[in-house]
């Protein structure tokens, strides 16, 4: 009896801090923004802008898919995490340093909107395969990749002009996990989806700085 409160009492505390991560990271002062990305950011004086971030998806709990979002991973209980709440946070603070005057003469109106995100994870063979079938009763472990996948469509109007853009990126990592593990991998997965997504956050705002300086912006 003990064993499986103390079961459930786990699963409860791994929900509790990977929500956290997500929502309460918004109220600290962290950086998410890579060292890298942040030095190539050319602070603009002579605009500010003016943001709008739209999407029409529901992020409180996400499941994730197989490869190529073929279908739904079976019996898998989600994550749960606002993914809007922590994209907003780090696009803000790219613009901050990329525009850091509040009311320039001149401003541009930023209009960013979520097409679509998702997360995947899924072992390098199937164990309904052969191939898995070998990995699974002879190999210690198993291969498994977690990617995440954003599309963003950017709308910029400045001076009556309006130019459109699309975005496209995605963020990919492998791991391994034992098959005495097999029933507790989602537990394993939280971290690593979490720093995918954030890579996969940083290069989504490196394509936008990239379009902002082909503009002249």
């Amino acid at each position: 009896m003990m064993k499986i409160v103390a079961k459930i009492l786990y699963k409860i505390s791994v929900i509790l801090i990977f929500s956290l991560l997500f929502i309460g990271c918004m109220s600290t002062n962290r950086s998410y923004l890579y060292k890298n990305f942040k030095k190539r950011i050319i602070p603009n004086n002579n605009i500010s802008v003016s943001v709008f971030l739209f999407s029409n998806l529901d992020y409180s709990r996400i499941v994730p898919y197989e490869q190529y979002k073929e279908k739904l991973v079976p019996k898998h209980k989600g994550y749960y995490f606002h993914y809007r709440n922590l994209f907003e946070t780090m696009l803000n603070e790219y613009l901050a340093i990329k525009y850091p005057v509040q009311e320039a003469e001149n401003v541009l109106r930023l209009v960013v909107n979520i097409d679509d995100f998702w997360i995947e994870e899924y072992p390098k063979f199937s164990r309904y395969s052969l191939d898995g079938l070998i990995d699974w009763l002879y190999l210690m472990d198993m291969e498994y990749t977690l990617s995440s996948r954003l599309k963003l469509t950017v709308n910029l109007y400045y001076n009556g002009e309006e130019r459109t853009r699309k975005i496209d990126v995605s963020s990919n990592k492998k791991t391994k996990i034992t098959k005495e593990d097999i029933n507790n991998y989602q537990n394993d997965f939280n971290n690593l989806h979490y720093y995918n997504i954030l890579d996969m956050n940083n290069k989504a705002l490196f394509g936008l700085n990239t379009l902002l300086l082909e503009l002249g912006f």
